[in-house]
């Protein structure tokens, strides 16, 4: 088990164990829509802002799945065509 570090997360002090790069990072991604979202032109309170940041942050995880999903199906497709046209090749011969 790693040894905990700690990130300073909106206000928030947290001890954290795990990939220290991968939580820094997180944490600054974090922080991120945090500032934009205080910085933002709408009349936010600072009670919503985590809420608001976690909704940003779960759509931009789905819209990179579902753009993950799309290019395997694509792939798919395109190995799918180059097998066929290669079973046609070989049959035609």
């Amino acid at each position: 088990m790693s040894n905990p570090s700690y990130f300073k997360i909106g206000n928030f002090q947290l001890k954290l164990t795990g990939d220290k790069t991968k939580i820094l990072e997180s944490a600054e991604e974090v922080n991120s829509q945090l500032k934009i979202l205080s910085d933002s032109k709408y009349d936010l309170k600072q009670s919503d802002l985590p809420i608001m940041a976690a909704l940003n942050l779960a759509e931009q995880g789905i819209l990179n799945k579902d753009k993950h999903n799309s290019n395997i199906n694509f792939v798919l497709e395109e190995v799918n065509k180059m097998a066929e046209h290669i079973k046609n090749s070989i049959n035609i011969k």
